[in-house]
């Protein structure tokens, strides 16, 4: 096949070093911390109990894990989506786990499906189903990440660092094991990030528009924060004639509003807004936030469970990991390689904008709202120059885990 019959027929240079590119999923470095990765997915999958609330030291569900489960059982039982009940600030809400109602249906519709057919029908059941779909989604996305790296035409020892934050990092594991639709979103960033990229030198630019609005459509019926991607439908138009590249950008964003029409006609209806982020976040007051935020922030970008962080002792598991990462992402900022590659930059800049809007309306430092620019953190952290100092790197990952082991 000539490269004019490919879908994605031209590579974008990020190539490190000056290394000769070749990048293949089959060496012994991501082998092995493809396993760890995954064998860390089913220890959680099997060990985090079912429901219940989050205590110190102990291992326990996400918060919020029993309420996207109560949203796909309502869907078994009745067929039709939930309405709104309550929002999380009331009283006992999280016991009662209906405030994730809001949430756009597509990864709900998938699980109960799914759940239809194997007559999972217990709370119990459908939550390790959608454990088990979500680890499945995180097997996708390293697919997504591999293209990317192609794409980019990355060496092999900037992808294995790649891969060992796919496979290793906290906010990955947990989120790709925990009842939610973040893997799912996650993956249509993914390819959103993909198709823009590969959209910046190809010559077929209304293929990649085309294809780029039908992510964006799932990717809006999937999790509400899609609409920070939408913006790089800008990246995706034939810079020849602009005329006819504005008509295009005019149909597609119209094709996504139409297409989602019953979204935000369900989200008006039943919460009284386009985005009736209350239901999930409590209602939104501007305050400026403490400089724990911070903290808060960077220690859930390594580790998430919070109920196991252990002041200076913890500062000690998480400190190795962060320094890897600040100090990849430092190199990558200071060659200007986002500059190159500037799908990348704006992806990164929505999202952080994002995050803060989100922490200076309703308090949310989770590090995991910034992984909407995964593809962007992850290609940040390719920086490593050695294959002895990649298996530092992958045990300065694991590090974190042993906070679940230690005393109290």
């Amino acid at each position: 096949m000539t490269d004019s019959g490919k879908l994605f027929p031209c590579k974008e240079s990020w190539n490190v070093d000056g290394a000769q590119p070749h990048v293949t999923p089959w060496s012994p470095f991501i082998i092995t911390v493809f396993v760890i990765g995954f064998g860390l997915r089913l220890f959680f999958l099997f060990s985090v109990p079912v429901g219940g609330p989050s205590l110190p030291g102990r291992l326990s569900a996400y918060n919020d894990e029993a309420a996207h489960a109560n949203y796909v059982l309502h869907i078994l039982k009745t067929g039709r989506l939930p309405a709104h009940v309550e929002s999380i600030q009331e009283q006992n809400a999280l016991a009662r786990a209906q405030f994730e109602n809001y949430q756009p249906p597509l990864f709900y519709w998938g699980v109960a499906a799914l759940c239809g057919m194997l007559g999972c029908h217990s709370v119990d059941a459908v939550t390790f189903a959608g454990r088990a779909v979500c680890i499945l989604i995180w097997i996708g996305l390293g697919f997504v990440m591999f293209r990317i790296a192609r794409l980019l035409a990355l060496n092999q020892s900037a992808f294995m660092a790649i891969a060992a934050v796919w496979a290793l990092n906290g906010t990955f594991v947990r989120y790709t094991v925990t009842l939610s639709n973040d893997a799912l979103f996650w993956l249509w960033v993914g390819c959103a990030v993909w198709i823009a990229i590969a959209a910046r030198t190809t010559l077929n630019s209304r293929r990649c528009l085309l294809l780029l609005g039908l992510v964006s459509i799932v990717g809006l019926y999937t999790k509400l924060t899609f609409l920070l991607l939408l913006p790089l439908a800008l990246f995706v138009y034939d810079r020849r004639n602009k005329g006819k590249s504005v008509a295009g950008l005019a149909i597609i964003y119209g094709m996504i509003f139409l297409a989602t029409l019953p979204v935000w006609l369900r989200n008006i209806h039943e919460f009284g807004g386009w985005l009736p982020l209350a239901a999930g976040f409590g209602s939104p007051v501007w305050q400026v936030p403490a400089l724990d935020f911070l903290s808060f922030a960077m220690r859930s970008f390594v580790f998430p469970w919070s109920e196991f962080w252990q002041g200076f002792i913890g500062l000690l598991f998480f400190l190795p990991a962060w320094v890897f990462l600040a100090w990849s992402f430092s190199v990558e900022w200071k060659k200007h390689r986002f500059e190159r590659q500037p799908v990348f930059a704006v992806v990164l800049g929505l999202s952080l904008l994002g995050f803060l809007w989100l922490n200076l309306r309703y308090h949310q430092a989770e590090a995991r709202y910034l992984f909407a620019a995964w593809p962007a953190l992850c290609v940040g952290f390719c920086r490593l120059p050695s294959l002895g100092c990649r298996w530092i790197f992958a045990a300065a990952m694991l590090l974190p885990y042993g906070l679940l082991f230690l005393p109290r």
